[in-house]
């Protein structure tokens, strides 16, 4: 951790190696917080969106190009299903992961 981080949560690092001190909820400790996360787990959210947004166009082109199909076999309707559960997962599932990795510290009062 940074000096800086332990100095806002007021800890101290003793000889046996834990930590000693509180912390105490705050606003800027929980921003500061998420922001060190965010850039240490910076690579993994660029390729969760890259991944969310190529899905989500590859998605659309095959439910596009499959729906206007004239003949619908079972495979056709099996990856039309497929693709939209997968448009989903683009859509909603990413974006909330990404969400969550960059909020990684929530500070709520009790």
């Amino acid at each position: 951790m940074d000096i800086d981080v332990l100095s806002m949560l007021n800890l101290s690092w003793n000889a046996s190696g834990s930590f000693h001190g509180h912390y105490y909820q705050s606003t800027d400790l929980a921003s500061t917080l998420n922001a060190l996360h965010a850039r240490t787990y910076l690579p993994i959210i660029a390729t969760l969106g890259v991944a969310g947004v190529l899905g989500t166009i590859a998605n659309l082109v095959i439910i596009v190009v499959l729906a206007k199909r004239k003949t619908k076999t079972p495979p056709t309707y099996f990856m039309l299903n497929l693709a939209a559960v997968d448009l989903v997962g683009c859509t909603i599932i990413i974006p909330i992961d990404i969400a969550s990795l960059h909020n990684e510290f929530n500070f709520y009062p009790h």
